[in-house]
């Protein structure tokens, strides 16, 4: 049985909701920023636990409710009491359900699909009723060793790196204990074996393989301007500023973050060259800076482009376009803090995955003429 207290504050009305749990009684306090109806949902909880845990049975679907959705810092306090609504016991592919739940909100459809896919891995290998309390560090080791014997490296990575982030969410909500996945090594998600350079010189050869000023104008953004494959498709008009020399970019990837994602690039003449051209190509009735193939996706396009260019495709296609962007502007001594800012992400993502070292660094340093004193 579970009982409410009211206190009179200077700030209102606080409550307490009283029990005992273990042969102590226990105290639940409540500040006037919680309503009396909380109190009571608080209350009408703690009975439900207490009860199911008397008899020995699951808790009722009113119960588990309230758990999925309290407040984040009630949660917290019935975890330290040990008074999760789980504690390893709730099957994992349900919680993962709820999981999913409330990131769909949060999270950029991309990053759903990635999910989704990083979770089917998980229910090719696991039982549907397994549960967390039984994903031992044996199983969880296991369960990457198979990864590891059909997928790239990278993709392992990535896949325990998701794991991992369900993981801590479902112990910050009670429904397990511990993180099982913090049991083996997640892995590098950067693969340097596929990085490569697009040389500058082999520009021309693709702009001249481009069948409109329209894809002229989009190989300039990604391999000068060090645009995501996306990112221009937001550009407009007025995101052009030629006088200035730079092109405002919006990025959904880090609108959460700094920004709200808009940064600045500068034009590079080459880039320039083109968004002259382009501009005056554009009908006058469209905003939209690329107005055609306004496609989800270039791959099958720009690989065309690339053959009739007579060149061998390069991996990661256009994430090497932007690295070698990057790589360009590093190489020109521009310090790396305003390059990451330029890319529209932070100095660790360029070290992992960006940035590499390229022949040109070894010939300075071999070719260099001696200095005498």
């Amino acid at each position: 049985m579970a009982y409410i207290e009211e206190r009179r504050t200077q700030k209102g009305i606080s409550r307490v909701v009283r029990f005992r749990l273990g042969g102590q009684e226990v105290k639940i306090f409540l500040d006037s920023a919680y309503t009396r109806r909380d109190a009571e949902d608080a209350k009408s909880a703690v009975e439900g636990f207490l009860r199911a845990k008397k008899l020995d049975e699951p808790l009722d679907r009113k119960t588990r409710l309230y758990f999925e959705s309290a407040p984040p810092d009630l949660l917290k306090r019935f975890v330290a009491l040990g008074f999760s609504p789980a504690r390893g016991a709730s099957r994992v592919v349900d919680v993962w359900q709820t999981f999913q739940a409330a990131k769909s909100s949060t999270v950029k459809p991309s990053t759903q699909t990635h999910m989704f896919v990083v979770f089917a891995r998980f229910r090719a290998y696991f039982p549907e009723a397994i549960r967390f309390d039984e994903l031992t560090p044996e199983a969880i080791q296991e369960f990457r060793d198979e990864l590891t014997k059909r997928y790239a490296r990278t993709t392992v990575a990535n896949t325990i790196a998701g794991l991992r982030t369900f993981g801590a969410w479902s112990v910050e909500r009670g429904y397990a204990a511990k993180n099982p996945f913090l049991a083996v090594a997640r892995g590098s998600t950067s693969n340097k074996a596929r990085d490569f350079q697009v040389p500058a010189d082999w520009a021309e050869r693709i702009f001249a393989a481009c069948p409109s000023q329209n894809w002229r104008t989009l190989f300039a953004l990604w391999r000068f301007a060090g645009l995501r494959q996306q990112e221009p498709m937001y550009l407009t008009r007025d995101s052009v500023k030629l006088d200035a020399g730079r092109l405002i970019v919006f990025a959904p990837k880090t609108e959460r973050y700094k920004n709200n994602g808009v940064r600045e690039v500068p034009i590079a003449p080459i880039l320039r060259r083109e968004l002259v051209a382009h501009l005056k190509t554009m009908p006058q009735d469209e905003d939209f800076l690329i107005y055609e193939n306004r496609r989800k996706a270039f791959d099958s396009g720009f690989r065309k482009i690339i053959f009739a260019a007579g060149l061998k495709k390069w991996p990661k296609t256009f994430q090497n376009l932007r690295s070698s962007c990057e790589n360009d502007w590093i190489a020109d001594n521009i310090p790396a803090h305003v390059v990451a800012e330029w890319l529209g992400h932070s100095l660790k993502t360029q070290e992992t995955y960006y940035l590499r070292v390229l022949p040109e660094f070894f010939d300075r340093v071999t070719q260099k003429e001696p200095r005498f004193f």
